[in-house]
This record gives C-alpha cells, sequence and structure tokens, in this order.
C-alpha cells in the first residue's frame, strides 16, 4: 500500500516490481508515473484507479504479473485506464491488464504486445482493449480484447503474427481525427473479429496482406475509407466478407466470403484478384448495376477455383446483371487476368 503517494520513476531511473503474490494497491491516480525513466512489471498485482501512466520519452514493460484498474462505469477514457501512454513507450510481452481502457495511447507514444492478455470492457463506447488517440500500435502476439478490441483515432495500427484481436463489438475500428491526421491499419497476420464488424474502416486507408478477419461483416469501409486487400481470409457472418459504402477497395487477391464476398453499395472497388464466396452471390455492383464492371482491365471471373478457359465466364447476361448468384452455379468465383493463348507456331520455329 503507497498511502496516497505516486511512485516515480523520472530520467535515468529505473524500477522493477517483481510482487510475486503480493499486490500493490491503492487510490492515488496515478499509482505510478514514468517521467522519462524506465519501469518493469515482472510479477504480482498493481490495482488502482488509473494504474501507471508513462510520459516524457519513458519506457514501461509488461512481462508479467496483472495490472486491474477498478475504476468503471460512465465517463471519459481517461478516467478508465489501467495504462495510459502520452510519448511514451510501452512493450507487453506477458502479464494481464485488465481495465474499462485498458491501454490509452496518444501522441509520439509506441504501443507494441507480443504476448500477454489486454482486456478492456464490454459497458460502453469508450470500452476498449487499446484506445489509439495518433500513436503507434504493434500488436504481434497475445490478445487483445473488449467491446471494440482496438479503437484508432488517427495514428497507425498494424496486426500481425500470432495476435488476436477480438471485439463484442468491432475487431477494429479506425478513422480520423477532427485535425484529419492519417489513419492507417496494416494487417499482416494474426486474427480479427467482432460480433457486428470484423474491421469498421472511415477516413482512414487499411491494408490487408495476410490473417483472417471475421463479424458480421468482415471488413465495412465506410466514408472515405480505401480498402486495399492482397492476401488474408475476410469472413462475413449474416453480411458481407468486404462491404464497400461511400469507400473505396482494391482487391487484387485474398479469399473473401459470407452472404456476399464482396459488395459494392457505394463509392468504388476494382477487382484484379482474389477468391469470392457468397451464400447469396460471390460479388454485387450496387452502383452501376453490373458485377462486369468490377473488373480491373485485362482480368475476367473464373467459376471456382480453377482458372481455365473452360471455367472463365463469358455469359453476358450473368456479366451484365448486378450480381453472380449462388443459385445461378457462381457461389464461388476466383478473379484473375485473362491467361494468354499461344494461337501459332512462333516465326523462325519449324
Amino acid at each position: 500500500e503507497l498511502d496516497g503517494d505516486t511512485l516515480e520513476a523520472p530520467v535515468g531511473s529505473s524500477i522493477i516490481f517483481d510482487g510475486g503474490s503480493n499486490t500493490l494497491s491503492g487510490s492515488q491516480y496515478p499509482m505510478i508515473q514514468v517521467s522519462g525513466g524506465n519501469f518493469t512489471l515482472a510479477g504480482g498485482t498493481i490495482q488502482a484507479r488509473g494504474c501507471i501512466i508513462v510520459r516524457e520519452n519513458g519506457t514501461a514493460n509488461i512481462n508479467g504479473g496483472e495490472i486491474i484498474c477498478i475504476n468503471t462505469g460512465a465517463g471519459g477514457s481517461n478516467m478508465h485506464w489501467a495504462i495510459w501512454a502520452a510519448d511514451g513507450e510501452v512493450q507487453i510481452s506477458g502479464g494481464e491488464i485488465t481495465g474499462d481502457t485498458s491501454i490509452y495511447a496518444m501522441g509520439k507514444s509506441n504501443i507494441t504486445v507480443s504476448g500477454g492478455t489486454v482486456n478492456g470492457g464490454t459497458g460502453s463506447v469508450i470500452s476498449a482493449g487499446i484506445w489509439n488517440d495518433g500513436a503507434t500500435v504493434a500488436v504481434t502476439g497475445g490478445t487483445v480484447s473488449g467491446q471494440c478490441g482496438i479503437n484508432s483515432v488517427s495514428g497507425s495500427v498494424t496486426v500481425g503474427g500470432s495476435a488476436e484481436v477480438t471485439g463484442t463489438e468491432r475487431g477494429v475500428a479506425i478513422y480520423q481525427d477532427d485535425d484529419k491526421n492519417p489513419a492507417l491499419l496494416t494487417v499482416n497476420g494474426g486474427s480479427i473479429s467482432g460480433g457486428n464488424y470484423g474491421i469498421l474502416a472511415q477516413y482512414s486507408t487499411v491494408d490487408i496482406s495476410g490473417g483472417t478477419i471475421s463479424g458480421k461483416y468482415g471488413v465495412y469501409a465506410w466514408t472515405d475509407a480505401d480498402i486495399e486487400v492482397s492476401g488474408g481470409r475476410i469472413r462475413g457472418g449474416a453480411s458481407s466478407g468486404l462491404f464497400v459504402y461511400e469507400g473505396s477497395a482494391v482487391v487484387t487477391g485474398g479469399e473473401l466470403s459470407g452472404s456476399y464476398g464482396m459488395y459494392l453499395s457505394k463509392g468504388s472497388a476494382v477487382l484484379s484478384g482474389g477468391t469470392f464466396t457468397g451464400d447469396t452471390a460471390s460479388v454485387r455492383n450496387g452502383v452501376s448495376g453490373r458485377a462486369a464492371d468490377l473488373l480491373d482491365v485485362g482480368c475476367a471471373y473464373f467459376n471456382g477455383t480453377a482458372v481455365t478457359s473452360e471455367t472463365r465466364i463469358i455469359d453476358e447476361n450473368m456479366l451484365n446483371g448486378d450480381r453472380l448468384a449462388a443459385d445461378g452455379g457462381y457461389g464461388t468465383v476466383t478473379v484473375t487476368a485473362i491467361p494468354l493463348e499461344i494461337t501459332g507456331q512462333p516465326q523462325g520455329m519449324s
């Protein structure tokens, strides 16, 4: 018990806490302030209203133990954090962190999660495993969960490796702040899942090259969201793997599935690769009303996953309709460049 005092780690200092089965608790706010120094949690439990604040280029290493924010309920996100990083470095490789907003990051902070468990709340719009406000977040291992697994307001987020990010509503939500600073999400591995949205994007750029993303909507591209898919698996439940609503999408690879593999409602979409599977239709174009208009120049749809001259879809009635329907035999289609066909013998050969 710190009896109301805050434990300070200023520049040039280093504190290692390994409490074993003991708990460091108090009602102060915060309990530990890392102001330019270093703090390491190796074991034991830290429990307070606001547990650790990392600022002024300080570093917090969470290798084990448990951090519990006991402040919950209505209020601003800064009232419910277990760790608050303001221009600080937080590296999490183990342990368990719990709070309504478990980690709140802002400014030039860097948050790295390679292991451990980050538990956010599920009771309000601010309940998140990680709330990113313009900082840099990389999750390559461990688990991050909350009503929203990761909520990012500008800044950048990378999910890869063996990371598991889950949300009862949204796995990852990303959008710009009021100053329109860039918002970037990169997914190259791991898994992201949400009860409604695997990824919900608005005024942002999302680059997906690997991993698995799932939700009622796998990826939902809202206003001015630019989605690029070159790999990975995107799975929608009752709706689309990729749903484009007033955003844009470029798909060059990957596997997309759901009620619709890909559904363009508004905005734009260009397909030059990937496999699309839908219980209702593999693809649907709600803008021009022609499935053919989704294709990039020189590309075609192929029925199933085999790319041959026999599987190429050339039925004009189908291509000129708004969808490639499952009940028409096109529940799974592959998009790729039209293979070149050599029809004659090269000159000079005998």
